[in-house]
């Protein structure tokens, strides 16, 4: 039998508090609720069905790794309880800085959360391995900055916004649902050296009919290109931001080039070159392959 884990007295207090209050729906804020200066949880309640949570941060040089998994929704779980008021509180819900400690005191906490829309994740050190899983509500998804994660499994039937910015790691969304606005910020690059397209291929399903579309270059070299058959296109596509490397001294927009025409709907394009983005090892093979996509979709413009 695994361990069992030990919260802080302050910490678990403090999330009582904050339960109680919402149960209440005073819309305040709280600044630190906790009972110590060492702040470990602060909470502001603010309007439109608000929550941020913001948790003491670790030791960020060598956080204690762990995963993390949330469960949003669920009616299995919600029809063994009487529902109460903090249930239907929350629609946004921002967690900042959670760690190993408290991940899965706010886990059991997010369950209550029946009618959660939009959910926030950011900053979250150590964090490795991450599982939402939501049956009904929630519509927007944001991770941030989440330096040491290598999995996400995602399973949400209704997600329409999906946001994340930080290195690439391995994704797993477990359905293919149409997302409407998608930004995958990893001009960090991958979180491992193993990645491979097919490791893509639920991720290339899921963005394929975006309106809205955040991608890097690299991305679409390593990830996209390679496996695209002749008649794909993004035809739903109307604003992209495209986010590009300077590599020894010139700017090589093939590319680009190659996405622009697989977008036939595009009205807005904004690029951003950032010289400390990834830029693919082997440059030369990429742009070979991305002229022989070009070369295929050529007939279609």
């Amino acid at each position: 039998m695994a361990p069992k884990k030990m919260f802080p007295l302050q910490f678990l207090g403090s999330l009582q508090i904050l339960m109680n209050t919402i149960q209440q729906g005073i819309p305040e804020d709280f600044g630190s609720i906790s009972g110590n200066t060492r702040g470990l949880l602060s909470a502001i309640l603010a309007p439109n069905k608000k929550l941020h949570l913001h948790f003491s941060a670790e030791n960020m040089q060598n956080p204690t790794h762990f995963s993390w998994q949330i469960e949003l929704n669920n009616p299995q779980n919600l029809s063994h309880h009487q529902p109460t008021p903090s249930t239907f509180f929350i629609k946004t819900l921002n967690l900042i800085s959670v760690n190993h400690l408290s991940s899965e005191a706010v886990s059991c906490m997010v369950s209550e959360f029946q009618l959660l829309e939009n959910l926030k994740i950011i900053g979250c050190h150590g964090l490795e391995s991450m599982s939402i899983d939501s049956d009904t509500k929630l519509l927007s998804l944001t991770i941030f900055d989440c330096p040491h994660l290598k999995s996400l499994h995602i399973r949400s039937y209704k997600l329409r916004t999906f946001l994340y910015r930080g290195k690439s790691p391995w994704s797993l969304p477990e359905f293919h649902f149409n997302l409407g606005n998608a930004m995958l910020d990893s001009r960090q690059g991958p979180a491992f050296n193993t990645f491979k397209t097919c490791d893509f291929d639920r991720v290339l399903l899921t963005i394929k009919n975006s309106e809205i579309l955040t991608l890097c270059k690299w991305t679409f070299e390593a990830l996209i290109c390679p496996s695209l058959s002749s008649f794909f296109q993004f035809y739903k596509l109307k604003e992209l931001w495209w986010i590009d490397n300077y590599s020894k001294g010139f700017y090589n927009c093939d590319a680009l080039i190659t996405f622009l025409k697989l977008s036939p709907s595009l009205e807005l394009l904004f690029v951003t070159i950032d010289h400390n983005s990834y830029v693919m090892p082997n440059a030369t093979k990429c742009y070979k392959q991305v002229s022989k996509c070009r070369g295929e979709v050529r007939n279609f413009f």
